[in-house]
């Protein structure tokens, strides 16, 4: 169910309240059970020269670990639960009308969290983060064009350890480990645009804890027919905070995590365009190098049924090919598809756990009229392998195709239903977690 309050007679002060809550009860899995609660808060503010928006919001999550022991002893039971709390508050300032003319624009955002995770062996977990994010740029005639990004990403982890085997001390509950983990990223860049072609030279300057990185941000284009056809090639590099937080919003089933980050280098090429009516479309060839590129595996506690963050040591390279297309008739029809096959090699892991190779996905979304509108999504991908204590197993590919028909009643009122997992496929996504066959939702969103 969704609820969502705003109110509009104030053109410069806007705010808006949220309500939502999805739950399942019953399965033929054991104790494959969910629930998500969230309020969200949010407000605008107009004054002659800038935008302030900002607001909260609060999630609590319950997963249980119903996933299949692989050890036979173990038993599941209903108590066994992992419940999330994350609060979020944000505030944004950007300027007006920062697309016109030539003065300085601006646009800054804070966003700090709180997560904290309890399960049913009165095990916690906590993580303080914080993203600050401010952009600059300042244009000139004739095309040109002066860019500053700045991002400072922080977070600290705090886990009641569990494998006291690790720790070397004698096994006492509230014994914690804490992780603190900072970047600092600062990218300067030149851009140019031309009629026909554009260049955007820049470097990306990168304190990770104390390892100062420097990497190229480069990319040009040049169109080969007018509007139809763009040539485009770069060269990228970076350095992604990896946090429990951002791993958790992937696999619902992290327990403990030891906190690396993810050096990256992005070379790629491509061709994009459109027909100047209702296709576009985009073809990239790319071939990215990684150190510590992180990888989920099962823990190796006695069931198995939690997962864990392993990094590769070495470096890891992966040539992708992705290709997507779009269509939209007016608004009325709109179709997107998208297709990845990426090819991995690392000389320590020989396989990244959990990552097919290929995958393809597919959204359609029609407007009937102002009443009636219909969805399908759908994504595939191959066969992928898993990895538990010493022991790797292939997981079958799997598609899941999903249908949805919205109706809305009137302006305040609306309704809609939908049916998931078409196919009736209990695939497995995460290694001794199948998911839910055939199954279907109905839900009213209310708009005041």
């Amino acid at each position: 169910m969704n609820a969502y309050y705003n109110n509009s007679t104030n053109a410069a002060f806007k705010y808006a309240i949220e309500l939502f809550h999805h739950s399942t009860n019953s399965s033929p899995i054991a104790f494959q059970r969910t629930a998500k609660s969230a309020v969200n808060l949010t407000a605008t503010y107009l004054t002659s020269q800038a935008k302030w928006s900002g607001g909260v919001r609060y999630t609590n999550s319950i997963y249980r670990p119903y996933g299949v022991p692989l050890n036979s002893s173990i038993g599941i039971t209903k108590n066994d639960k992992w419940m999330y709390h994350i609060i979020e508050p944000t505030i944004k300032v950007a300027k007006l009308n920062a697309d016109q003319g030539t003065a300085l624009n601006y646009e800054s955002t804070i966003d700090p969290y709180v997560l904290i995770k309890n399960d049913s062996a009165a095990h916690q977990l906590s993580e303080n983060g914080l993203n600050w994010n401010t952009h600059l740029d300042k244009a000139w005639e004739g095309g040109h064009q002066a860019v500053l990004n700045f991002l400072v990403q922080y977070n600290q982890l705090k886990t009641e350890l569990k494998n006291w085997s690790d720790t070397g001390l004698t096994p006492a509950k509230g014994y914690f480990e804490i992780q603190k983990n900072m970047l600092l990223h600062i990218n300067p860049a030149y851009q140019y645009k031309a009629k026909d072609w554009y260049a955007h030279v820049g470097v990306n300057v990168v304190m990770d804890q104390s390892t100062l990185h420097l990497a190229p941000d480069v990319q040009v284009g040049k169109n080969l027919i007018t509007e139809y056809l763009m040539g485009y090639a770069g060269w990228k590099g970076d350095v992604r905070k990896n946090s429990y937080y951002s791993m958790q919003q992937i696999n619902p089933f992290v327990d403990y995590l030891f906190l690396q980050n993810t050096v990256y280098n992005d070379v790629f090429i491509g061709l994009k365009g459109t027909d100047k009516k209702n296709l576009t479309y985009n073809l990239k060839l790319a071939l990215v190098s990684s150190k510590q590129l992180p990888f989920f595996v099962n823990t190796d506690s006695a069931d198995f049924r939690g997962f864990t963050l392993a990094y590769q040591n070495g470096k890891a390279t992966m040539f992708n090919v992705h290709a997507e297309a779009g269509y939209n008739a007016k608004d009325q029809l709109k179709i997107n598809a998208a297709i990845d096959y990426t090819n991995y090699y690392a000389p320590d892991y020989f396989y990244n756990y959990h990552q097919p190779t290929f995958t393809a996905a597919l959204n359609a979304a029609y407007k009937l009229n102002e009443q009636w509108q219909f969805k399908l999504g759908g994504m595939g991908w191959n066969n992928f392998l898993a990895k538990s204590g010493n022991t790797t197993t292939t997981i079958k590919g799997a598609a899941d195709i999903n249908l949805e028909a919205s109706y809305q009643y009137n302006k305040f009122i609306a309704a809609y239903v939908q049916l998931n997992n078409l196919t009736n496929t209990k695939y497995q996504r995460w290694y001794g977690y199948p998911v839910y066959g055939l199954n279907g939702m109905i839900g009213v969103v209310l708009n005041y």
